[in-house]
């Protein structure tokens, strides 16, 4: 019997939970020439504050191993994001802790949602870069990895599905969930 990839396992477990999370930041709209940049300032906002919360976090509690496959050190995307807020003008936030912990295959499952948002950010950037009340944001967050976007995606796939057994699976999605769950509540 084949074994599904653990990317595709994620995928399909957690695409309900995308869709809700797209809903809750008003992704849809995105396609519409009526998103404003007050609605993409929210957008910046939820990942600003949901990256200050854990991005610290996921990395440390990564495996060595994985750290050094994935480049954790190259995917940090705070800073990408506090640019963004500067230049939007607002406010950052001293950095904040979370009370959560999280196990290595936890991470893996919040570092797969954030490394989505990197994706799917590409898409965003493409299209409101279409938009006059957009010519003037530089989208430091969403186009954070510029060309080189599908290979960094690649490349975290290739080690998420080498770096698991079916048996861990289970708990890599719980990490998902917990992140896509986070992810938009922050008001």
């Amino acid at each position: 019997m084949d074994t599904i990839a653990l990317s595709a396992y994620l995928k399909s477990a957690t695409q309900v939970l995308h869709e809700e999370v797209e809903k809750k930041l008003n992704a849809g709209k995105i396609f519409s020439p009526h998103y404003t940049t007050e609605d993409y300032k929210e957008l910046i906002r939820q990942h600003y504050i949901f990256f200050n919360l854990f991005e610290k976090l996921v990395f440390s509690s990564l495996s060595p191993e994985i750290s050094d496959r994935i480049d954790v050190a190259g995917r940090t995307k705070l800073l990408y994001l506090e640019k963004d807020m500067t230049e939007l003008g607002l406010e950052t936030n001293e950095k904040t802790t979370s009370e959560l912990s999280l196990t290595t295959e936890e991470a893996a499952g919040f570092l797969y949602v954030m490394e989505g948002s990197t994706l799917g950010g590409n898409v965003i950037k493409k299209q409101l870069a279409t938009l006059p009340q957009f010519t003037k944001i530089p989208f430091h967050f969403f186009g954070c990895y510029g060309p080189s976007t599908g290979k960094q995606w690649t490349t975290f796939k290739e080690v998420l599905d080498s770096s698991f057994t079916n048996n861990q699976y289970d708990n890599v999605l719980a990490g998902a969930v917990k992140a896509y769950s986070l992810l938009g509540n922050n008001n």
